[in-house]
């Protein structure tokens, strides 16, 4: 589990600049002005620094005060990841697609999220979705293998 852990902690290095950065349709992503916008940067600083217990309280706090910035859904379903809270990764993932249907680094990441549960069907939807929506398929089904390989 702790390999699955530090690998799943590693993707967020790898996938997520590809996709998240972007609002999952090649535009950059837009966060809204004002205090929600701060937190929403501070977590994101945060999740750099491996700090993802702050990055999480971060990302809270700018749910708190804009409940529709999926970004922020999708960046603290990164940082649960990371930490190995895989379920609740996932329910923030679902609720970053809900907002924003197009946001490929979601999809791309909550595939990843499945993987390490097992739970290869629903992966293979949302990677489908993502390489769909622009995430690399090669990339992407390299580090769903290697996430089989390690269950």
């Amino acid at each position: 589990m702790k390999n699955l852990i530090v690998v799943l902690a590693a993707l967020l290095l790898v996938v997520l600049p590809l996709a998240s950065a972007c609002g999952g349709n090649g535009e950059e992503a837009v966060v809204p002005a004002g205090e929600a916008r701060q937190h929403y940067n501070k977590g994101v600083e945060y999740g750099q620094q491996g700090r993802f217990d702050d990055a999480i309280a971060e990302y809270s706090k700018a749910i708190e005060l804009d409940p529709s910035l999926a970004e922020a859904y999708s960046n603290r379903g990164d940082a649960y990841r990371a930490l190995g809270e895989i379920q609740r990764a996932i329910a923030d993932y679902a609720e970053a697609i809900r907002l924003n249907p197009q946001d490929a680094g979601a999809y791309a990441s909550r595939a990843l999220a499945y993987t390490a549960l097992g739970k290869d069907r629903e992966a293979e939807d949302d990677f489908e979705k993502a390489v769909e929506l622009g995430v690399e398929a090669d990339l992407l089904r390299a580090l769903v293998e290697e996430l089989k390989a390690l269950r």
